[in-house]
């Protein structure tokens, strides 16, 4: 039968009581140096900034809006995104297309339809999204 080997570090073996020492020296346990505290490695990569431009394509009154965000780095290596108005001049952005059930305009929209017309919109929306 081969013998098993235990090892503890230091700051384990502190923690311990004089009778699990007991048994654990009887067992042939090894006690490990002792191991410095690591000091965390920091790996500070930069985030890129960038400029998005999403195009939002309204399903229920099929207006479409653009916004503009500005992506950028914050404290604890995260993104965050600021709306602007418009791109600055000779700034490329990242496109990208959402589709919408509604929008801000919606309600502007759907006060000039008949209570007909609106229940017809309401139910191809349904149909839509279920």
């Amino acid at each position: 039968m081969s013998k098993a080997t235990v090892s503890i570090t230091y700051e384990k073996w502190a923690l311990l009581s004089e009778r699990d020492i007991t048994f654990l020296k009887a067992l042939g346990a090894i006690l490990l140096p002792e191991s410095a505290p690591r000091e965390p490695k920091e790996k500070v990569v930069p985030l890129p900034e960038y400029y998005v431009t999403i195009n939002f394509f309204c399903k229920l009154c099929k207006s479409e809006h653009i916004k503009h965000y500005h992506m950028q780095e914050q404290k604890g290596g995260y993104l965050k995104s600021l709306e602007i108005a418009e791109l600055p001049a000779g700034e490329i952005s990242k496109t990208r297309s959402e589709r919408v059930p509604t929008c801000p305009h919606c309600r502007k929209e759907l006060m000039c339809y008949e209570p007909e017309e609106l229940i017809s919109k309401l139910m191809k929306l349904s149909n839509l999204v279920g």
